[in-house]
């Protein structure tokens, strides 16, 4: 089927060009998508996520939209899921801190600590041992939020720079 600008719109945008990008999803994850985002039919996003079907946790085309809304439904997904990087990075995009929902390998990521750390000071506490010790990303949480010193460990807040 065919369809213009004026026929999808009925002519409620001004004569010009129009430009339009559809997304197509299979139902069954639009329809838990919408859940999620408006809460039909759950009192949380917890439950939402609850409620779905294995099926659903585990298709990336409902993942990725899911943590851009809610980034702790990392916590929820099947643990495969909390080793991929790029899904890791969207969640960490909505908020740094769920960082602490990635496996210990990704937690011990420079690139995504520092993207986490960035957004949200308080994700250094959820880095690799190795990362929290890090100086620059020390400075890096800080900068983010003053308050993040509370996580910097005591031998790096008298630390001298040689």
């Amino acid at each position: 089927v065919e369809l213009h600008d004026a026929d999808l719109l009925c002519g409620c945008v001004p004569s010009g060009e129009v430009y339009a990008t559809l997304v197509t999803r299979a139902s069954k994850v639009a329809e838990w998508l919408s859940r999620l985002g408006d809460h039909a039919g759950c009192n949380t996003w917890k439950q939402c996520i609850a409620e779905a079907p294995l099926s659903v946790l585990s298709d990336r085309e409902f993942l990725f939209p899911a943590v851009r809304m809610e980034s702790r439904v990392l916590e929820q997904v099947p643990p495969e899921f909390r080793s991929d990087r790029e899904l890791i990075r969207a969640a960490i995009e909505q908020s740094g801190t769920a960082l602490r929902y990635a496996t210990k390998e990704m937690q011990s990521d420079r690139e995504l600590v520092r993207e986490a750390v960035s957004q949200d000071g308080f994700a250094l506490q959820f880095a690799g041992a190795q990362l929290q010790a890090d100086i620059q990303l020390a400075l890096e949480a800080i900068q983010q939020d003053a308050c993040a010193l509370e996580l910097i460990a005591p031998s790096m807040k008298s630390r001298e720079d040689r």
